[in-house]
């Protein structure tokens, strides 16, 4: 008995074929102006069933227990975190969610930080995005690892508590340590929350962290509005410095964001506060 999957397969090959065939036809020529027609119309056809098919498919998958040797993360980068990440979630919500690996790179975006990072679409009860900054990729956790999570503010704000708090404390789970970092994008779009370790840090030539460099470098290319920032980045900064990032970078920041959004700061103070009760209240 053919599977979904067989299926699959088999209507992808049949599409490849028709349009190996159609790409050697001349859609000028009178003679193949019918046959031309037809099979693109065959063609348009066939994706209709193939994306059911498809949606068929995760259907099935993500009703099914998540184990050990399947085929949903294999060869990604973090499989082992993963598959936990994807075990938790189908025990608390009894579903399976669609992971996808989009590369690698600045965890920020900037490439000054050093926060060098592997990046995971996911898509479950929540969309986010997924991103881990480890030692050993091949490890079910890492406590000295950065990892955070980005989602889009209106589905941050739609979210239950139970899956804010789940995303949370797998998180936590992961790399031994509570979220010590939240913000948003300049545009207030995007919200992300994060576990940064000292390893993305640099040093100063007395030891410290160089707390003032990792802003400078944060902020370098485009305004972020910090919501906050944990005791366990600032170990070992001078109270100096922190007031610096403060009023240079972080209050800098709300102040050019809420005029470019026309929004009060009051708003914008309002709306950050919320944002960083509901996440710590599960930290």
């Amino acid at each position: 008995m053919l599977t979904i999957k067989d299926d699959i397969y088999m209507l992808k090959k049949a599409i490849e074929q028709k349009k190996a065939e159609l790409g050697s036809l001349d859609p000028k020529s009178p003679e193949n102006r019918f046959k031309y027609a037809n099979l693109k119309s065959e063609i348009e056809h066939d994706l209709r069933k193939l994306e059911k098919l498809e949606a068929e498919e995760y259907e099935e998958i993500k009703k099914s227990t998540p184990k050990k040797g399947d085929s949903r993360c294999a060869n990604f980068p973090h499989e082992n975190a993963l598959l936990n990440f994807r075990i938790n979630h189908f025990k608390l919500f009894g579903e399976d969610p669609s992971i996808s690996y989009s590369g690698e790179g600045p965890m920020f975006g900037d490439n000054s930080l050093t926060a060098y990072s592997d990046f995971y679409d996911v898509k479950g009860t929540l969309p986010f995005k997924l991103v881990f900054s480890s030692c050993d990729a091949r490890e079910e956790k890492d406590a000295k690892a950065s990892i955070g999570m980005t989602l889009c503010k209106d589905d941050f704000l739609r979210a239950s508590d139970e899956q804010i708090k789940f995303l949370i404390n797998y998180i936590k789970d992961y790399s031994s340590n509570p979220i010590n970092f939240v913000l948003t994008d300049g545009r207030l779009n995007k919200i992300i929350f994060a576990r940064i370790a000292s390893k993305d840090f640099n040093f100063t030539l007395d030891g410290r962290r160089d707390y003032v460099l990792f802003f400078s470098q944060l902020f370098d290319t485009m305004y972020r509005n910090i919501i906050y920032v944990g005791d366990t980045m600032k170990d070992g900064v001078k109270s100096d410095d922190i007031k610096k990032v403060q009023a240079k970078y972080i209050d800098n920041a709300h102040i050019q964001i809420a005029k470019e959004q026309n929004i009060a700061r009051a708003d914008l103070k309002r709306q950050n506060d919320d944002i960083r009760r509901k996440i710590l209240t599960f930290n």
